[in-house]
């Protein structure tokens, strides 16, 4: 119900299309998030480890969240997509029966 009445105003649609953006991705967005997050927590240079929560959260909004939509995005556009094409294309050519 929130996310029909966000999608009403001005920012909503800004919003609206950014969830349905992540939505599309999302396979990808899963598949990579784990090592990308892995690769940015073992190259975090012990200066910049974070000692408390707060740190940690802004390390993780700040550099974490966009490296993983970052390489999602990439895995959707190099392999994800050219994929799903190929299966379409090979349904549309199956004879019917």
């Amino acid at each position: 119900m929130g996310y029909v009445t966000l999608a009403r105003g001005l920012p909503g649609r800004h919003v609206a299309g950014a969830l349905s953006y992540l939505g599309r991705i999302s396979y990808s967005l899963y598949a990579c998030h784990g090592a990308v997050l892995l690769t940015v927590i073992k190259n975090t240079p012990d200066s910049l480890r974070p000692a408390s929560w707060e740190t940690s959260l802004a390390l993780f909004f700040g550099v974490g969240l966009p490296a993983v939509v970052l390489f999602g995005t990439a895995s959707y556009f190099l392999i994800e997509r050219p994929f799903l094409e190929m299966r379409g294309s090979a349904v549309r050519r199956a004879p019917a029966g």
